[in-house]
């Protein structure tokens, strides 16, 4: 099954250098771009084996230098200073680069590793220190963590790899001349730093086991993940056996990030608050959620921590003046604040009404007006997912009508919850970045979003494609509509399918499994 897409980004590295030598720019989005900026040029230099030159050096002393400045030292002369050096060395042009996903969607805090670095230092007492961190936020957190131990008294050496390889068997390459580096190192402390550890674990593992490799005994290799489970779920057996075999440090935010009087609705916990009885409850993976909490009139949501942030917040801010969603009333260290608002969340067909189907249409003939995106729709992407969660092939006919319609940076999350009937009428929650997650369907056309409120709600497409035509003018919405009913099932159907999975011996896993079997009925081929 396949859920995610591909976000990757190709951007133009002198103007991402000359961004970050921008005066205003702020402590976070300084060091996140650094850190993706790293990650970037170094998978484009080292495209199957680690290894270092001017460029990585000056790299890591830029990222390093930013890290200092994100814990307060007057350390931006350093970081312009690395950035000039950059500028001079034969940089590739353009390069590609992943999201840092914890920094865009899952509240993950430099501060949780702050303290980590500071956790190991205390029970180790290390002298010499060497960091590493694994690209793509690896690159950032690594940072981070040397930061901290110097700041304590350790000497540090650092650098960043990525392990290849298929995700739950990765396997770590060095360059002699890296490897030579590591293994004369003598540090006291290996630390590998990384966002992980995911489904298999083996990404972590790969880096302990290469080190292994070069004779460094396994008491002083470390993992500073972001979180500790047992690693028994591990796919990777490898990742099991190296996961009980090393010391580590981990601190949550709740540790690191305390938000005295207000109430976590992380993880489904809001479901508590709106629901008076646990059967109604929509299934959540709690992994996918964003962090939340209500503290008095205010919701408090995870909207992205430097660079991520303000664009939310302006999308929030415009759909709010546009009266579709709850007041947004700030920006506050990555957290959007909106008003929370008094409302049922609807349920289902019975609480489809013709003015619902009207706010509805209004909405979304308002994302297309208003939210296009200045990129195609990925039809192949997105026809490729179907053919492999379903095995439907999308007639090529059909490719002339789906290619030429706009893309727009929809809702991509129409279900009946993230509907409130409120005093004022009906209020769309949730809207601001489901078209940019890493979860498909990206910016796409907006018969996605019809096909969505129609398959949840349970309801004929036809009414609710009408009212939009007539309010937007697209009149080709109906031939559109028959591939992306099937195309948002097929994705669902995947999407359910792996939560009923991560979510076993849990109600949550039952809650997925039914939604499973109903999108696959929605998106078998008709014979």
């Amino acid at each position: 099954m396949i859920v995610y897409r591909n976000s990757r980004r190709t951007f133009d590295t002198a103007a991402v250098l000359e961004r970050l030598r921008a005066p205003e720019i702020d402590p976070a989005s300084l060091l996140i771009g650094l850190g993706e900026l790293e990650s970037a040029i170094m998978d484009a230099l080292c495209p199957e084996a680690d290894s270092e030159s001017a460029i990585s050096r000056t790299l890591r002393r830029a990222t390093l230098a930013a890290a200092h400045v994100y814990c307060g030292k007057p350390w931006r002369g350093r970081v312009l200073a690395e950035l000039e050096a950059l500028a001079k060395l034969d940089l590739p042009r353009q390069a590609g680069g992943g999201i840092s996903e914890g920094y865009a969607w899952y509240g993950l805090y430099p501060e949780m590793y702050l303290e980590a670095a500071r956790r190991l230092y205390y029970a180790t007492r290390p002298e010499r220190a060497f960091v590493l961190g694994i690209r793509n936020i690896g690159a950032s957190l690594s940072a981070v963590v040397a930061a901290a131990l110097e700041d304590l008294g350790c000497v540090v050496d650092s650098c960043t790899v990525r392990p290849h390889g298929h995700p739950f068997d990765r396997r770590l390459v060095l360059a002699p001349e890296l490897a030579l580096r590591l293994s004369r190192q003598a540090a006291h402390v290996y630390a590998i730093v990384d966002e992980g550890p995911g489904l298999s674990g083996s990404s972590m593992a790969s880096v302990a086991s290469a080190l292994s490799g070069l004779g460094i005994p396994d008491s002083q290799i470390v993992f500073l993940p972001s979180w500790e489970p047992s690693g028994d779920a591990f796919f990777s057996e490898a990742a099991r056996e190296r996961w009980r075999r090393h010391p580590k440090y981990c601190v949550s935010f709740e540790e690191a990030m305390p938000l005295p009087g207000a109430l976590d609705l992380s993880a489904g916990r809001w479901r508590r608050l709106l629901y008076s009885d646990e059967s109604l409850w929509p299934a959540v993976q709690p992994q996918h959620e964003r962090r939340k909490y209500l503290a008095g009139d205010v919701l408090l949501k995870f909207a992205g921590l430097g660079p991520y942030g303000p664009p939310r917040l302006d999308r929030a801010r415009r759909l709010a003046a546009a009266g579709f969603c709850p007041r947004a009333l700030g920006l506050d260290n990555g957290f959007l604040r909106t008003s929370f608002v008094e409302g049922r969340p609807l349920s289902g067909l019975r609480d489809v009404t013709p003015a619902l189907l009207d706010t509805m249409a209004r909405y979304l003939a308002h994302l297309r007006a208003h939210f296009a995106s200045p990129h195609p729709a990925p039809f192949d992407e997105l026809a490729e997912m179907v053919r492999i969660n379903t095995g439907y092939e999308a007639p090529e006919e059909l490719r002339p009508a789906l290619c030429d319609a706009p893309a727009v940076a929809i809702d991509g999350r129409m279900l009946p919850h993230e509907w409130i009937l409120t005093a004022e009428g009906y209020q769309k929650t949730d809207a601001v970045d489901h078209h940019d997650d890493h979860f498909f369907p990206g910016c796409q056309d907006i018969a996605w979003d019809i096909a969505g409120a129609s398959l949840e709600f349970g309801m004929d497409p036809a009414p609710l494609a009408e009212k939009y035509a007539a309010l937007s003018g697209d009149r080709g919405i109906g031939r559109r509509l028959p591939f992306y009913m099937r195309a948002y099932a097929a994705w669902r159907l995947g999407y359910a399918t792996l939560a009923a999975t991560a979510t076993a011996g849990t109600p949550e896993a039952a809650r997925f499994q039914q939604l499973a079997a109903r999108y696959a009925r929605a998106a078998r081929p008709k014979r």
